[in-house]
């Protein structure tokens, strides 16, 4: 029998805010009645972003959300809702110079990503902290965030 949990729709859109590379952001969008969409965008090393889009992953159930696909995994946990969440990744993307406007069109060389971050709101302040990884190049962050 299907939990409460089962039938909320939940959308994380979460950015971190570094000059230079290891900035991002994720957009994760779940519904329990279709498809979950995920797209992360990174700035790489060198000038370069490292882009993710998927939009067709099966569809979410529970409060934690684990989703497995080919070539991608994500994990997104709020501990404290509202207050602190975790988010994991490790998926192939693709490397562009520019971002397209519609990620559904990406054409890119193919690159690996990883995401190890934890987000802290607060009253006055939302930061990231964690391990940006794109190919062989892992990036430290603590920096502010936005969390919507």
């Amino acid at each position: 029998m299907p939990g409460a949990y089962d039938r909320i729709a939940r959308r994380y859109e979460v950015s971190w805010l570094v000059e230079g590379p290891g900035g991002g952001r994720l957009k994760l969008s779940c519904g329990s009645e279709g498809p979950t969409l995920l797209e992360v965008v990174l700035q790489a090393p060198r000038g370069s972003s490292a882009v993710l889009h998927v939009d067709d992953l099966p569809k979410v159930r529970g409060r934690h959300i684990e989703l497995r696909d080919a070539g991608v995994w994500v994990e997104v946990v709020e501990l404290e809702p509202g207050r602190q969440l975790q988010i994991g990744l490790e998926a192939h993307g693709v490397m562009v110079d520019r971002v397209p406007t519609d990620l559904a069109d990406l054409r890119g060389v193919p690159v690996a990503l990883g995401l190890d971050l934890d987000i802290y709101r607060t009253v006055d302040l939302t930061v990231a902290v964690g391990k940006v990884l794109i190919d062989d190049d892992r990036i430290d962050i603590d920096t502010h965030a936005l969390w919507r």
